[in-house]
């Protein structure tokens, strides 16, 4: 309980750069990492030799040799998106917090 109030106040008292923070990743995101992820789907749907997916080849598709690897790999990459955003905001909040000591 008492780290959750420590967590509180460090958020309460930083919101400013964690908001900025914030805006900043989520705006290079829409323009880059999202843009970025798309054509790589597109590129594994392209290999695969699909110009769309239905109820009725998304099976298909996702069995075929060349899909799965690369699916994977798409995959990866959006967790590690994602686990940058988590941890740059874990780090940031520790950071401040050394710093206000």
């Amino acid at each position: 309980m008492k780290k959750l109030r420590e967590i509180r106040v460090l958020v309460l008292y930083n919101w400013k750069p964690l908001t900025g923070f914030a805006l900043l990743y989520k705006l290079v995101s829409v323009l880059i990492f999202v843009p970025l992820l798309w054509g790589i789907f597109d590129l594994i749907m392209k290999a695969g030799g699909y110009a769309y997916l239905t109820l009725e080849n998304i099976g298909a598709f996702l069995t075929d040799w060349r899909t799965v690897p690369l699916l994977l790999l798409l995959f990866i990459l959006a967790a590690s998106y994602a686990m940058i955003d988590i941890s740059a905001v874990v780090f940031t909040l520790d950071l401040l917090d050394s710093w206000n000591r």
